[in-house]
């Protein structure tokens, strides 16, 4: 059987022109010039026996044959990258790696300032805040547009690894001077108060069982507002008399800041584990297994919310 004569530079540049769909943008990625990325391409038609892309008013546009090598192409070139290439030390000193982590906006809060603190010294490490959607997480974890993910989420698809970073549970946020700091917090009392109830929908956060509870006791009249961000829910509750049922690390950070006070969650709440993910192609990378000790070290077991973090 004949091989096509094809090496991992032609095949990158396969990817690439169907990403951009532009020849000149994916010269400009590929660090070559236009003349190289048109001798490239005509390579490529050459060995598939297919124009592969055409020119339309929208661009170069795939043909059939194109898009059906995208995918085995896209996988030859992962195992080139992550498995077949020299694996090297990873110095923060001389990086520019920017590390791009998945959490809630609390998640966020709770770690980029921590990790960006640490990092001062190398001013090329950075940080992207990439906001958590659970549908795409796995196909994000995957390609790599992010790098970890940290929260309590179901079983994530094979390939995702996870290490426990620690257990939180549930308090209660409202305002000083809330009627329920006048005197014992009961259930009845709880039932009666007003609420702001964040809504896991879009995160699929281990939060859902909360928020399923909430709906089950709460009378729909008593819930005067609902959100996705735990930290828009916390400035509700700072500025008006409703109730906020959330994590404790929430608590912690907000308090202050919003004027909160905690008082115990008068139901009861399972405790849930706080988790890292990452998917198997980042496993093995020096600079992935630098980052995930970086985030084990001050985050794991105690969250840095309830601890001096200096």
């Amino acid at each position: 059987m004949r091989l096509p004569d094809l090496d991992l530079h032609l095949l990158r540049a396969l990817l690439v022109l169907q990403r951009h769909r532009n020849l000149r943008r994916a010269s400009e990625e590929l660090g070559i010039s236009h003349a190289a990325m048109s001798r490239g391409l005509a390579k490529l038609r050459r060995e598939f026996n297919d124009p592969l892309f055409v020119p339309t008013a929208r661009g170069m546009e795939p043909t059939p044959r194109a898009l059906s090598a995208i995918e085995p192409a896209s996988r030859i070139v992962e195992i080139a990258r992550d498995q077949l290439a020299p694996v090297s030390s990873f110095d923060p000193t001389s990086s520019d790696r920017t590390f791009s982590i998945a959490a809630s906006d609390v998640g966020e809060l709770m770690l980029i300032p921590v990790l960006m603190r640490h990092c001062a010294a190398w001013p090329g490490i950075r940080f992207n805040a990439h906001r958590l959607a659970i549908k795409s997480l796995p196909d994000e974890l995957q390609s790599g547009a992010v790098d970890v993910a940290v929260g309590a989420f179901p079983a994530l698809e094979n390939g995702i690894h996870c290490r426990r970073l620690f257990t939180e549970h549930y308090v209660g946020l409202v305002r000083a001077g809330h009627p329920a700091l006048s005197s014992a917090f009961s259930l009845a009392d709880f039932v009666a108060s007003d609420h702001v109830v964040v809504s896991a929908g879009v995160l699929g956060h281990a939060h859902s069982r909360v928020e399923q509870a909430l709906a089950q006791l709460l009378p729909a009249r008593s819930v005067k507002a609902t959100s996705s961000s735990f930290l828009l829910s916390a400035l509700i509750a700072g500025e008006s008399d409703c109730v906020l049922v959330a994590p404790s690390t929430l608590a912690a950070l907000m308090k202050a800041r919003c004027g909160l006070e905690i008082v115990p969650c008068p139901f009861e709440t399972a405790p849930f584990d706080v988790l890292m993910y990452w998917h198997d192609r980042s496993h093995n990378d020096p600079a992935h297994r630098w980052l995930r000790m970086l985030i084990a070290r001050h985050f794991g077991e105690v969250p840095p919310a309830h601890r001096s973090i200096r």
